[in-house]
């Protein structure tokens, strides 16, 4: 059986560059199949995400328990090798 670690990179970005770069232990998002969660080991993976369960929003979960939330109008995930990235779009 593999060892899968508790966490993994994230690294936000917007227009305007990084917004966060870190270890997390889940994102929560949207995309157009519905709500979903990424944990450490998912698959690779790309998607367009458009928020989460709370209106909008980007949801950051640590390994402390603590979230960080970012309003978001659309973006897109890309999860590869265990790390993940996001750039944020926002419509003017």
């Amino acid at each position: 059986m593999s060892n899968i670690p508790d966490t993994f990179n994230l690294v936000v970005y917007d227009e305007s560059g990084e917004l966060f770069s870190g270890p997390v232990a889940a994102i929560e998002a949207v995309n157009e199949a519905g709500p979903f969660s990424v944990l450490s080991g998912h698959t690779n993976f790309i998607s367009v995400i458009s928020g989460s369960l709370d209106n909008n929003k980007l949801v950051i979960h640590f390994l402390d328990g603590n979230m960080r939330e970012f309003i978001i109008q659309q973006g897109v995930l890309k999860i590869f090798e265990n790390a993940a990235e996001i750039f944020l779009v926002f419509e003017t």
